[in-house]
């Protein structure tokens, strides 16, 4: 037999059943948000911090969490292939430089090294080898 008396094990059920009804609203929230934390946390009645502390301790809320984001996430791309299909150049320059980079569509950079066909990203070569490169450019050219 249980150390606790029934009615603190059917306070601590209940307890349970609202936590869950509460997760059960926020997750539903979240989605009809589109993910805006803020603005979910209003509808289900909770704080922010609620949401977060179950998004730390429950596996399971985390889990549904990050669903409801995949699902905001789809439906922003597809506004944007809606956008893009209506002939929308901002749209179609933007998507092109965030899933066109393996064909060419970049905006940083880069620097071809002496002598290899390496390329580096400005930011990871030292002071001293961008002026080396920079000085056999300019002798060059």
């Amino acid at each position: 037999m249980s150390d606790k008396p029934k009615n603190v094990k059917n306070s601590l059920q209940t307890r349970a059943d609202k936590t869950d009804t509460l997760k059960d609203s926020m997750i539903e929230a979240l989605t009809k948000s589109l993910g805006v934390v803020t603005s979910a946390c209003k509808a289900a009645g909770i704080s922010r911090d609620t949401h977060y502390k179950w998004y730390r301790e429950d596996a399971k809320y985390k889990e549904r969490v990050d669903d409801v984001d995949n699902v905001s996430l789809d439906f922003a791309e597809s506004q944007l292939h809606k956008q893009i299909s209506s002939g929308n150049t901002t749209a179609t320059i933007f998507y092109l430089k965030t899933k066109g980079k393996n064909r060419g569509y970049i905006e940083r950079q880069e620097i071809i090294a002496k002598n290899t066909n390496i390329n580096h990203d400005a930011e990871d070569l030292t002071p001293e080898q961008i002026k080396e490169m920079s000085d056999e450019l300019d002798s060059k050219y």
